[in-house]
């Protein structure tokens, strides 16, 4: 998948994710492929954004911090997915030189009804801020959702809302 993901964005100007768990970021073989295919698509690299996740699996956080470190020097750019589920540790994750939180869906779905998710969500939007971390919001499913993530600096949505999931279909 991450072989066809390169050869498929290699030609255009669009941005591409790629998921990455704990485990992916602790193998070895993984590691290798992936600056393997960096190496042989270095422009392309330059659109990728690792997105991990599973934050809560992390056993050891040098591990994240090592690879973020060398990766990024070839232009990737490093997201954590599912911001806001599980118990993240919050000191940790601030040494991470991450360029993005993508705010979890189960927040964003409950946002508007449920008091509690709203304080946590404009938690996590004032520190995405005040790490100058961009943000994405994911399960934008509606026009009142869309409208309201549009008072807090969001920088992308994902969702029903924005547009739903297509095959791609290669021509030729």
């Amino acid at each position: 998948m991450m072989r066809k993901s390169f050869e498929m964005f290699k030609d255009n100007d669009y941005g591409f994710s790629i998921n990455f768990s704990y485990l992916d970021l602790d193998n070895p073989y993984t590691i290798a492929y992936l600056k393997a295919l960096i190496k042989q698509y270095p422009q392309t690299a330059q659109k990728l954004t690792i997105e991990i996740t599973e934050t809560e699996a992390i056993q050891n956080y040098d591990t994240v911090h090592n690879f973020i470190s060398e990766i990024k020097n070839y232009g990737v750019k490093i997201s954590l997915d599912d911001f806001g589920t599980g118990f993240s540790n919050f000191s940790q994750i601030s040494k991470l030189d991450l360029d993005f939180v993508k705010i979890d869906g189960s927040i964003i779905s409950k946002v508007l009804e449920d008091k509690k998710i709203e304080s946590i969500f404009q938690s996590i939007i004032e520190l995405a801020h005040t790490m100058n971390l961009k943000i994405v919001a994911e399960f934008v499913s509606s026009k009142e959702i869309f409208e309201y993530l549009a008072q807090f600096d969001i920088d992308f949505a994902q969702g029903y809302f924005i547009g739903k999931p297509e095959p791609y279909l290669q021509e030729g």
